[in-house]
């Protein structure tokens, strides 16, 4: 929003989203809105994110440690409580159509002739 200036902010506000996110267990979703939960694991791993994510931060870490959290953070979001019975259900797909093999006609050039084989000379 804000250019070069607002990258602070925005690295400020991921913090604060992980901090609420170790600490509750929960995130809303910014497309959605949709608030989810995790689950009590994802939740302990993400303090331990939010740790190294301040301390990248701060300048205490190297650049790779942020790209690693970020990756965690995305995995970690996928690791959310479910709501079903637990019992997964297949998906079935109709069979393919078999295709008929079209016979050659010989080629363009010399027409129905069988004993050519679609060539010149």
């Amino acid at each position: 929003m804000f250019g070069t200036l607002g990258i602070p902010f925005t690295k400020g506000q991921e913090l604060l989203d992980m901090m609420e996110m170790s600490i509750d267990g929960t995130y809303k979703n910014k497309y959605s809105g949709k608030e989810t939960k995790l689950t009590s694991d994802a939740q302990d791993k993400m303090s331990t994110q939010t740790a190294l994510y301040f301390l990248y931060l701060l300048g205490l870490a190297p650049s790779e440690v942020g790209s690693v959290v970020n990756y965690n953070v995305k995995a970690l979001k996928k690791l959310k409580e479910s709501s079903g019975s637990g019992i997964p259900i297949k998906k079935t797909t109709k069979p393919k159509k078999k295709t008929k093999k079209r016979k050659s006609s010989g080629g363009p050039l010399l027409g129905n002739d069988k004993k050519s084989g679609g060539s010149l000379f």
